[in-house]
This record gives structure tokens, sequence and C-alpha cells, in this order.
């Protein structure tokens, strides 16, 4: 008998493969099997429930980037992660109720039980695809299914700290005249 690390469908006469992995975790919540591999080998998304399984943390794409790659540095590996390219943020799979107790951080937003749905693309649609709907994988479902949420945390403020110095000017008027300065150059060399 073999074994198969992928789920398949038969679409026509081709077969197409999606990981094993990634369909267990988008059905975990309760989604029809067929259903999910029928959305994804039609490149729809799939609405997956937030909160029976897990929550999502969103957090806007710069604070989250840098997070991720505080994390990665320190040895941490990850969960799903979504970019949403429309609205440029990340949605990051933690464990469910992972955040209750979280201090708000600027930039992020922890969506908790039932108060929502992750919209994922294909497994196979990650950053260097066409995106479905704005969104690709940073991080597709694989035998990983939350990123550490205390780890989460520290480095999204750590990263939003970063963030802050190098996005918030010390005097506002300062930084408004500098970017009505650069614009009057751009302008008046056109």
């Amino acid at each position: 008998m073999a074994v198969h690390t992928s789920a398949d469908l038969r679409v026509g006469q081709a077969s197409v493969m999606m990981p094993q992995e990634a369909v267990k975790w988008a059905t975990a919540p309760g989604l029809a099997v067929g259903d999910v591999l029928h959305a994804w080998h039609s490149d729809h998304l799939v609405d997956v429930p937030i909160g029976p399984t897990f929550d999502v943390l969103r957090v806007i794409a710069p604070v989250g980037w840098a997070a991720l790659a505080i994390m990665r540095a320190e040895g941490h590996h990850f969960g799903p992660v979504v970019e949403v390219l429309s609205h440029p943020m990340l949605e990051v799979v933690i464990p469910p109720a992972a955040a209750a107790d979280w201090p708000l951080i600027d930039h992020t937003v922890c969506v908790a039980v039932n108060q929502g749905r992750l919209r994922c693309p294909p497994p196979t649609i990650t950053a260097r695809s066409i995106p479905v709907d704005e969104r690709v994988w940073a991080f597709a479902p694989s035998a990983i299914a939350y990123t550490d949420a205390e780890a989460l945390h520290e480095a999204v403020a750590t990263a939003r700290d970063r963030y802050r110095r190098r996005h918030v000017p010390d005097d506002p008027d300062e930084e408004r005249e500098r970017y009505h300065g650069a614009r009057r150059l751009t302008l008046a060399s056109q």
C-alpha cells in the first residue's frame, strides 16, 4: 500500500497534489476535506474559522517581518503566516487564547475565539506566486501548527519599538517640512 504525503483531487485528467499537513490544518476546525481541496484546486481562498483550533495575530507588515526575523535569529520556527498584500500586514497563527492577557501593542490586533476567519490561499501560493485575492503564504501550514505566542509577543514589541524610532519623528513639524521640501524639489525638477 502506498503512503501519500499529499492529498489529491482529480481535476479533469490531471491530478494536483496538496500538502497533507496543510489540508489537516485547514480541516481541523471542522471544514470538510472535499470543500477545502475543491477551493484550493480552483485557486480560491478557504475561510478557516478562527478560534476552535487557533487565534491570529494581525500585525503591519514592516513590524511583522522584523519580528519574524528576530524570532528566526533566536532559533524559533513558525506556524502558518498569511501575508495580505492589499493591506500590508501579516496574519500569524498562534495557539487559541494565547494572547488573551497580552498588553496592547501598537500596529497589532489579536483576533480571538469566534471573531472571524483566516482567509487562506492554496498552500502552493507563496511570495513567488500570483496572489489569490491579494493573499500569499509567508509560511504555509506544515507540521508546526502555531508560532510560539510568547516569543512572538516579545519580538513584535521589540520590532515595534525599532519601527517607531525609524518612522515617528521627534518633531512632527520638522518631518512635515522635510517631506514638503523633498516634494518641492521633486516637482521643480519635473
